[in-house]
């Protein structure tokens, strides 16, 4: 088998800001050039969240109804939401015990809180577990992400990809077409590495060619 690694990523504009980036290829010789793109790995799956529990004392959260849901984390991204769980309180020394399935490939979690569905505005990150006490600590602010970004690396304004991003279990001797998926304006582009055309345009890449 062999593989590819890109060590860096140029653009024709440096970006603003570090930019999401989403590296897919497929076999040179394939006609379907839209179709046949596959990532190095597939996107983890959202966790499922059992039923929570709750305790009248270990915590410092009040009486309420609280409502959470779990992602799956990886070093650079992140999975949609789990399903939604509620859990009502009484007292103001309550805690709540989140309880989710593990998700293969998943190296960490972010459990979010919220005082309404649908309404999570603060998270904390966990590790390769699948339950999390909840005491009512200092939370993070942050909401559940709108887009699965565990097949992404972040490019950095200068287009160096550190680690090296490695699309592995490639047939040898056999020619490959790559291509970026940048998120700008709202909305994912498809870009060529050599003739981009929308902000930042890709004008080339850095990459190594191995068996292995």
């Amino acid at each position: 088998m062999g593989r590819i690694t890109i060590n860096s990523i140029t653009f024709s504009q440096a970006p603003s800001s570090p930019k999401v980036v989403t590296i897919k290829h497929k076999l040179a010789s394939d006609p379907d050039v839209d179709g046949s793109y596959t990532t190095d790995t597939p996107p983890l799956a959202n966790p499922v969240q059992a039923a929570p529990s709750t305790a009248a004392t270990g915590g410092t959260l009040a009486a309420a109804t609280y409502f959470y849901v779990v992602t799956a984390t990886v070093a650079d991204g992140q999975t949609l939401k789990s399903n939604e769980q509620s859990i009502v309180t009484t007292g103001a020394t309550s805690s709540n015990t989140v309880n989710w399935g593990a998700v293969t490939g998943a190296t960490g979690y972010r459990v979010y809180r919220g005082n309404s569905t649908g309404g999570q505005s603060v998270y904390y990150s966990v590790g390769a577990v699948t339950s999390y006490v909840d005491t009512g600590a200092i939370a993070t602010g942050g909401t559940p992400p709108a887009a699965n970004t565990t097949t992404t690396v972040v490019a950095p304004a200068d287009g160096n990809i550190n680690p090296d991003f490695v699309i592995s279990g490639l047939l040898d001797e056999t020619s490959y077409t790559v291509k970026i998926f940048t998120l700008c304006g709202g909305g994912s582009v498809v870009q060529n590495f050599t003739t981009g055309v929308v902000c930042p345009n890709v004008t080339s890449i850095t990459a190594v060619g191995s068996a292995g």
